[in-house]
């Protein structure tokens, strides 16, 4: 698995794991989309946090099936600046798909965006207690993998 440094070269190391790798051996179109969404959301002072199929799929050895984009954010964040967010994925190319769940859609590639608060409160984990990790110049959070399995469980319970 081919691994890529989460620090480019002049990027502020505060409070960032130096360490931290992300392998894109599997699903490197989604990741890439990710980054992106990931950047435009740290303009509007979020740091999100990778998700989902996708965030697995970069923490687990075995490739695993990943069907779309799950970004969380902060839930404050997300509650004052939805329409915000709606108007930064119009403007990057995605059409919302279902407003309700807040999911896009673009060039095929389906993305969506909902708040941390649910993840914090099935996970136990506070958003401020995960590593904080730096890649292209987008700063986001990523998860372990039992946190990501307690929550999705969670959810089918």
């Amino acid at each position: 698995m081919k691994e890529i440094p989460i620090l480019r070269a002049g990027a502020s190391t505060k409070g960032v794991n130096k360490r931290a790798v992300i392998p894109m051996a599997e699903h490197q179109t989604e990741m890439r989309i990710f980054l992106e969404l990931a950047d435009i959301l740290n303009g509007i002072g979020s740091v999100p946090i990778l998700y989902g199929s996708l965030a697995l799929s970069q923490l687990m050895e075995d490739p695993i099936e990943v069907h779309d984009i799950d970004i969380l954010v902060e839930d404050k964040l997300f509650s004052a600046k939805l329409s915000e967010i709606h108007e930064l994925m119009r403007s990057e190319g995605f059409k919302l798909i279902d407003p309700e769940e807040n999911e896009f859609e673009r060039n095929g590639y389906i993305v969506g965006i909902a708040s941390d608060g649910d993840f914090e409160c099935f996970s136990g984990i506070e958003f401020s207690e995960l590593e904080h990790c730096l890649h292209s110049g987008a700063g986001f959070k990523k998860t372990e993998p039992e946190s990501i399995f307690e929550c999705l469980s969670s959810q089918f319970t």
